[in-house]
């Protein structure tokens, strides 16, 4: 993982391959939240890894299982403007949420083609209302659901990525 600063220099390199804490096997999401700390949604390892503003790491949590609080391939994380932590759960077909300290709060969905259920969750957002995105790959759309997690729209999709800004998307 590098680090850059607003201009575009290199700050500094974080994390190594391996499963040692502060360590990657096949990170493929990253999220800066309200207080400046980096998340990454470490798939090959089954955790988020936590780090702060200036790289270091700070603590993980998760591990392998389909148990609530346990994660399977999680692809993306996103961070509310709350602190709660955003985690598309992809293995597991749902979106979990966590306090800032990795304790679970509260899960959502699950495999299915009906709206609110998924079919590889691999991309998680929170705009500034806390409203959440779900890129629900497999099924070739885009869920929005409301602070508490109840569904309020899809939106079909052509692409696997999508940009949730200050308007929602």
């Amino acid at each position: 993982l590098f680090l850059y600063d607003m201009a575009g220099k290199l700050i500094k390199s974080v994390g190594r391959s391996g499963s040692q804490p502060g360590a990657f096997s096949g990170p493929r999401g990253v999220a800066v939240g309200p207080k400046g700390g980096v998340y990454v949604a470490d798939t090959g390892n089954h955790r988020i890894e936590i780090f702060d503003r200036d790289g270091n790491f700070v603590y993980a949590f998760g591990e392998r299982g389909s148990e609530p609080g346990k994660l399977l391939d999680p692809e993306s994380v996103a961070v509310g403007a709350d602190g709660r932590i955003f985690v598309s759960d992809t293995g597991n077909n749902r979106i979990q949420v966590f306090t800032n300290e990795g304790i679970l709060l509260f899960q959502f969905g699950r495999s299915g083609k009906e709206p609110g259920f998924f079919k590889n969750p691999t991309r998680v957002a929170v705009d500034p209302s806390d409203n959440v995105f779900v890129l629900d790959r497999d099924n070739e759309r885009m869920q929005k659901f409301d602070p508490s997690a109840k569904f309020v729209k899809e939106y079909s999709l052509l692409g696997n990525d999508f940009v949730v800004d200050g308007y929602g998307f």
